[in-house]
């Protein structure tokens, strides 16, 4: 049984920037790219190359007997959209699994592969010998992937588009003529966004830009803070509503002991509302605590995500 699983290892900021620099595109295009295509992740949950099969392409991959059985499981039309695409990932590997009994390569030129999601028809501009070659080397790493995507849109005459910002142009010669407008507005909305990215020295990158970018690391940990401001806020406000609601018969009690029984007296008088007002200061404390020690693991997490960006950082 095929796993369609390699060693599957995430690209590096390092590797972008080197392979946009070999094709002389602007980091923040490529960038701009990759999250229109894949948000910047080249596999699925379970390892293997982001596919879709187009079942219309595996139609005019083949001819007599070998049409007609693909047609009869269900896996090749004539037409683009004359069918709804399965959901999930699965759903599409066990189309290309069908697929691949029925005629190997056929399969894998019929399929849209990873980062950048290219057809595997394009297998040549995309720098391979065939398209099986092209997913298996796909399999290995987005870094591969890239190299592929690139490779394709220097080789389709597509990288003066996006050097110029031609978003419209650029989503033509990339994607087809069916939704121009769409994957402009997506274009344009992702380069806004990395190129203010990309402008910035890892150092400066702040917790927003990291989660622009991607960042796991750091949403997570907003998501944390979220939780404790949640939790420890109205914690830390109810404490202090008890404590308002103590000073005043406090007070009256502070100027008793003043001028009738003394200080000894009065701490026996009021125990109880020493005691509560301990507790009340250890609960503000702990609300503190637990707020600095976040805020620290927080900007620890920032640092991380500086220091190891990488695609999903």
């Amino acid at each position: 049984m095929i796993t369609f699983v390699g060693e599957a290892k995430p690209i590096t900021a390092a590797e972008v920037a080197k392979l946009a620099a070999s094709a002389k595109i602007g980091v923040a295009e490529v960038r701009t790219v990759m999250a229109v295509e894949s948000r910047n992740s080249g596999f699925d949950a379970k390892r293997r190359p982001l596919i879709l099969f187009e079942p219309h392409v595996f139609y005019r991959n083949l001819d007599g007997k070998q049409r007609d059985e693909a047609v009869r499981v269900g896996i090749a039309y004539p037409h683009w959209g004359q069918q709804r695409y399965p959901a999930g990932s699965d759903a599409q590997y066990l189309r290309l699994a069908q697929a691949i009994k029925i005629n190997e390569e056929a399969a894998y030129r019929s399929v849209s592969i990873g980062m950048g999601q290219i057809l595997g028809e394009n297998f040549k501009r995309a720098g391979c010998d065939s398209a099986k070659e092209m997913f298996e080397q796909a399999m290995e790493s987005e870094a591969n992937q890239l190299g592929q995507m690139l490779a394709f849109i220097t080789g389709s005459a597509l990288a003066f588009h996006l050097r110029k910002h031609d978003w419209r142009a650029f989503a033509r010669g990339y994607n087809g003529t069916g939704q121009v407008d769409k994957y402009a507005t997506w274009l344009e909305r992702e380069y806004a966004k990395w190129s203010r990215i990309t402008s910035k020295p890892r150092a400066e990158l702040n917790a927003q830009d990291l989660k622009d970018a991607g960042s796991k690391i750091v949403t997570a940990a907003d998501a944390g803070k979220k939780a404790v401001a949640t939790v420890a806020a109205p914690t830390a406000f109810a404490a202090l509503d008890v404590v308002n609601q103590a000073l005043e018969p406090a007070s009256e009690a502070v100027s008793t002991a003043k001028n009738a029984q003394g200080l000894w007296g009065w701490f026996q008088d009021n125990w109880q509302f020493l005691l509560l007002s301990s507790a009340v200061g250890l609960m503000l404390f702990a609300c503190y605590w637990a707020w600095r020690s976040f805020k620290e693991i927080e900007d620890q997490r920032v640092q991380n995500a500086r220091d190891s960006m990488n695609v999903r950082i």
